[in-house]
């Protein structure tokens, strides 16, 4: 024998719960399902009246969850956005260059493109923190803490953290392997490799070495050992050769510099000589000049070349001296 649950009517229900403990309260669009819910288990008599307002409080439920969501998700978005007085002061600090000692507001007006009134008040925040300093003329000059933030830069810089990526790139779009090479004395060392996923690939490991022969990665790291050379050849970028150290090889390269200008290194794109083409290389120059240009700029450095620029590959050895013969 089954409980048969009839539906009560209105005056029933009002007999069985003279206090309106189960009675729909005004605010029930905000009441919590689960409250309602062990109403309904504790007075099964009310019937499916009930049960369908409960499901509409759970989906009430719901959509208030989502919508807060969403509204967590638009208030992070809009975080996202910088705050222009900080930026407008940075503006000011990084308008110092190399050889500048000092500037006057005039100059520092002219390259951050702000009113000389807003660069006061912005230098007197600088001035707090020591980042910039004012001389007795009205110029200012870069201050002390400058320096402590270069200092703890050079000390926190890994140099892996940045090739390595830069290596991942190259070897991805070129379908070539990738290294960056350092000069140590009378030969080159390989540093950091990314290998190529074809079967048919150089194989040359991180701490191997090669001479500093005619090979385009040599030719960069003499010609570039004291930095840009100022002449056509850092126009002529990227070094590209065929056969230098193995007549199964070819490779493109160009530098990579850091702070002050100085050689960081070489990053070059290798190859078999049936693969990696003269035709080839120029295909594929530009992303080569781009990754170098990212790698120099986050080692500190200012890069030379870019991608949109128009020539041919150079194929020949290249010095400064026979530079010097071809400037006179």
């Amino acid at each position: 024998m089954t409980d048969k649950v009839t539906r009560p009517s209105r005056h029933h229900d009002r007999a069985q719960d003279p206090y309106g403990q189960f009675a729909m309260p005004a605010h029930s669009s905000l009441l919590n399902a689960g409250e309602v819910m062990s109403r309904f288990d504790a007075a099964p008599w009310l019937g499916v009246k009930w049960h369908c307002t409960i499901m509409h409080l759970r989906a009430l439920n719901l959509q208030a969850e989502g919508g807060a969501m969403a509204k967590t998700k638009e208030n992070e978005a809009v975080g996202v956005a910088g705050v222009s007085a900080v930026e407008r002061a940075l503006e000011v600090l990084t308008a110092f260059r190399r050889g500048d000692v000092s500037l006057t507001l005039a100059e520092l007006a002219e390259r951050t493109g702000l009113v000389k009134s807003t660069i006061m008040r912005l230098a007197v925040s600088l001035q707090q923190y020591r980042l910039i300093a004012r001389l007795p003329d009205g110029s200012y000059r870069l201050d002390a803490e400058t320096l402590r933030l270069g200092t703890a830069y050079q000390q926190a810089f890994n140099l892996a953290d940045h090739v390595m990526p830069a290596l991942e790139r190259l070897a991805l779009q070129t379908g070539e392997t990738a290294a960056f090479y350092v000069r140590h004395g009378e030969e080159r060392l390989c540093l950091f490799r990314v290998e190529s996923s074809n079967r048919i690939r150089m194989h040359v490991q991180p701490g191997d070495r090669r001479p500093m022969d005619q090979s385009a990665s040599a030719q960069v790291l003499r010609l570039f050992a004291d930095g840009p050379t100022r002449t056509g050849a850092d126009a002529k970028l990227p070094l590209f050769t065929s056969g230098a150290t193995d007549p199964h090889a070819a490779s493109s390269a160009t530098p990579v510099f850091g702070m002050g200008q100085a050689l960081m290194g070489a990053l070059i794109v290798s190859g078999p000589v049936s693969r990696l083409t003269a035709e080839r290389a120029q295909e594929i120059r530009g992303v080569l000049l781009d990754e170098a240009a990212k790698l120099t700029q986050a080692c500190g450095g200012i890069p030379l070349a870019s991608s949109s620029r128009k020539f041919s590959l150079r194929r020949t050895p290249l010095n400064r001296k026979n530079q010097t013969e071809q400037a006179g």
